[in-house]
């Protein structure tokens, strides 16, 4: 009788157990095993697999994370790495770049030997390495390399339209219209800038005070929230934006940091962001304490369109949405005739531009798309869409 009742609370106890698992909330899921210790400062994905530069050498990873080896520079504390034809490159803390050409078997010191590498990035057929000592150009493929110039710490580089910018330790942004080769300053100044993300359409800046977002390759910066956070990391993916913040986690905005929210399900508490790394399907943030996590997407994506079934259109159209006025959120539909890029738009009354919700190649179709009004104020305001041979714009009312 004990046996049969100790064999039933067991079976209890693994129908409970699986329960429990199979209905467990999306979040994090730490993705270390083989990172036996310093901070993973870089990430970055290839074709074959994933890299991460740690306190104690370059990382490797065939399977999504699952497993890493130590692929070299074991001795080496790496801030950055990058890949450029045949060649990985790794920026090092004091001893300057490294590089293999056979993933890690060798390494062999580049003619720059003694800076802290924080970036080594492509622009145009140069190569840029962001230094304490400011940026440094290579236009031989990081055989020799010499000053540009531009004589500030400098953390990180972003293509933003034909210019470069330039993350800067207390100065801001810089911009350059020639690969690196000259350097201006931007109109956000003044600020710690360690990472960058973006778009065809924008580029965000991870600085000491937040996140600034520019539409106009620099000319205007916008403060777009999250200014009592330190930020040191940025990523995009479908119109949502990801800050990797000093203490306070990963957090995520959908109408271009109008407002913010926390993503930090299954983290520990007051995490730090070094580090950020958006492969499909995944997101992967490096942390304070030799950790890497790893998320996937659909879990924290928010996407605004979603294709219709039934027959293909004819026109390309835009529809009046529904309802209207309406209380917060609404949709509505558009039409395309043939696979097309496509942008929708929203503007407030004086046309400033509020949030994208499209800007895609869209095949031929019905799509649904949907707009959350929350952190605007109410009034009139317009949507447009945009092709290459089609443009149509309609009036919708905001009510609160």
């Amino acid at each position: 009788m004990i046996k049969k009742i100790y064999i039933l609370s067991y079976l209890i106890f693994i129908l409970n157990s699986s329960f429990l698992i199979l209905n467990s909330p999306c979040q994090w899921v730490q993705k270390s095993n083989g990172i036996t210790s310093g901070y993973p400062y870089a990430l970055m994905s290839s074709t074959t697999g994933i890299y991460a530069g740690t306190g104690d050498g370059v990382c490797y990873s065939t399977n999504n994370g699952e497993n890493w080896t130590v692929i070299g520079l074991d001795t080496l504390d790496i801030r950055s790495l990058a890949i450029f034809g045949n060649k990985l490159f790794a920026g090092t803390v004091t001893y300057g770049i490294y590089v293999t050409t056979n993933n890690g078997l060798n390494w062999t010191q580049s003619s720059m030997t003694n800076e802290t590498v924080w970036d080594i990035y492509q622009a145009g057929s140069n190569l840029l390495a962001g230094t304490y000592n400011g940026v440094y150009i290579s236009m031989d493929n990081g055989v020799s390399w010499q000053s540009s110039g531009l004589n500030k710490i400098v953390y990180d580089f972003i293509k933003s339209g034909t210019f470069v910018f330039a993350g800067t330790f207390g100065s801001g942004v810089y911009r350059s219209s020639n690969n690196g080769q000259n350097w201006t300053s931007t109109a956000l100044t003044g600020r710690v800038v360690r990472g960058f993300t973006g778009s065809s359409d924008f580029t965000a800046a991870a600085t000491d005070n937040g996140i600034y977002i520019t539409t106009d390759n620099g000319t205007s910066w916008t403060q777009s929230g999250l200014t009592s956070f330190s930020t040191w990391s940025a990523g995009n993916y479908m119109y949502n934006i990801f800050a990797g913040t000093m203490a306070n986690g990963v957090h995520r905005t959908t109408n271009s940091g109008i407002n913010w929210e926390a993503v930090n399900e299954g983290l520990p508490g007051s995490s730090s962001i070094w580090s950020m790394l958006i492969d499909t399907p995944y997101i992967y943030v490096g942390t304070y304490g030799s950790k890497v996590w790893r998320r996937n997407l659909s879990e924290i994506v928010i996407t605004n369109i979603k294709k219709l079934t039934g027959n293909l259109p004819e026109t390309y159209s835009l529809e009046q949405n529904y309802p209207n006025p309406f209380n917060q959120s609404t949709m509505f539909n558009v039409q395309c005739s043939m696979a097309r890029m496509v942008k929708v738009s929203v503007y407030d009354i004086v046309g400033k531009e509020v949030a994208v919700l499209v800007n895609d190649y869209l095949q031929a179709g019905t799509y649904q798309v949907s707009f959350d009004g929350n952190g605007l104020n109410s009034g009139v305001y317009f949507y447009r869409m945009v092709t290459d041979e089609f443009s149509e714009t309609r009036k919708m009312l905001l009510t609160k």
